[in-house]
């Protein structure tokens, strides 16, 4: 191989890097970094926090209902008895990482009674 191809080869390699460094940076801050701040906002929400106080610090939440659901009912079992017994009217849901749900659970004041996280 002569120096011409292998400064052209260089080149084209180079060129890739440069142009798949931003799309890998972004896929590993997608796919790993997401929940770093949904959860460090989450565990800083007390018990008896407003929804006004919740929705500040976690934003919108991506779905409201009156029935408390995780990602899935095996291993959390102790979770669907305690949304069960908080008596909460209703709840805040946001998804994180992949299967990951964010729950908040109100009273009629709007203060939050449940705080609950499911993976899988």
């Amino acid at each position: 191989m002569d120096s011409k191809s292998r400064n052209l080869i260089i080149l084209i390699f180079l060129c890739v890097v440069l142009l798949a460094a931003p799309i890998i940076y972004f896929a590993v801050d997608l796919f790993f970094f997401t929940d770093y701040e949904i959860n460090r906002n989450f565990k800083s929400v007390h018990v008896g926090a407003s929804r006004e106080e919740v929705i500040a610090k976690l934003g919108t939440p991506d779905k409201q209902d009156t029935i408390f659901h995780l990602g899935q009912y095996d291993d959390f079992e102790q979770e669907y008895k305690r949304a069960e017994n908080s008596g909460s009217k209703y709840y805040f849901f946001w998804y994180g990482e992949i299967d990951v749900v964010y729950v908040m659970g109100f009273n009629d004041s709007d203060q939050v009674i449940l705080k609950s996280c499911g993976r899988t």
